[in-house]
């Protein structure tokens, strides 16, 4: 009688999941990828129009604790 040890047993089904997460996986970085990168964009160019509004408005260019016109 030939027995395989538990590390060496393979379960069909087991590994069928795990194929199946890894495509999942394979198939989601992309977007992840993607989605961080415009995220990052959004919010640096939303930091920017901020800061210009800031600046065209002068609030920028008073000290801390003045009262606005």
């Amino acid at each position: 009688m030939n027995t395989a040890s538990g590390s060496e047993a393979s379960d069909p089904l087991q590994e069928a999941r795990a194929y199946n997460r890894s495509i999942y996986l394979m198939v989601a970085m992309p977007y992840l990828l993607l989605g961080t990168v415009g995220f990052m964009i959004y919010r640096e160019c939303k930091k920017r129009v901020v800061h210009t509004e800031l600046t065209t408005s002068g609030e920028l260019d008073q000290a801390p604790g003045e009262p606005h016109d």
